[in-house]
């Protein structure tokens, strides 16, 4: 269930209603900032030295991943009841959100990996454990990374639980919030 939307904000735009060189300077600044997040993420992610430390580590970066995932959440579903345009808002929204599951994951299957040689059936880098992380989170599972351990297989469980959630509920939701930002009545009408 969603929040009224307050009645003294404006509707949404489209960024179609504006003209072609605004439009243009919109969309970039949107890919430019979404771009700039997603580097900041990828490259944040590569510097953390997940190869060292102890399996309780495990717990805590899954446990941390999905509190700043939901926090996140919740922020930018507010963002995007409150965007001007709140199309290109949702787009950058969703982005990221995919991109910090991805790589949290991607952490917690470096640690699995470099804490238990049998966690999987090779031991993962950080590309590899994106790569792994990328094919349960589209599904297609290549089936040439497979996790062994049940420490492992808890954790792919729980990503593939935590993927479908993101991509029904919190797409779902964001996709709602458009959608009533769009036709938000104006401000002198009542709900």
């Amino acid at each position: 269930m969603t929040e009224a939307i307050d009645p003294n904000l404006k509707p949404g735009r489209r960024s179609r209603d504006l003209s072609r060189g605004r439009r243009r300077r919109l969309l970039a600044a949107a890919i430019a900032r979404t771009v700039i997040t997603v580097v900041v993420l990828v490259v944040g992610y590569h510097l953390i030295p997940f190869d060292r430390g102890d399996t309780w580590q495990i717990g805590l970066v899954a446990v941390v991943a999905l509190v700043l995932l939901f926090a996140g959440a919740v922020l930018e579903l507010r963002a995007v009841k409150v965007a001007e345009f709140p199309t290109l808002r949702a787009v950058q929204s969703l982005t990221v959100s995919l991109v910090v599951v991805l790589l949290s994951f991607a952490g917690v299957y470096m640690i699995l990996s470099n804490n238990d040689s049998g966690a999987f059936d090779e031991v993962l880098d950080h590309t590899g454990a994106v790569y792994f992380s990328l094919t349960t989170l589209t599904t297609i599972g290549y089936g040439d990374i497979v996790p062994l351990s049940h420490a492992a297989r808890n954790v792919v469980m729980l990503q593939m639980v935590i993927d479908v959630l993101i991509i029904g509920v919190y797409v779902k939701l964001v996709t709602t919030t458009v959608r009533e930002r769009l036709a938000a009545a104006p401000a002198s009408s009542v709900d």
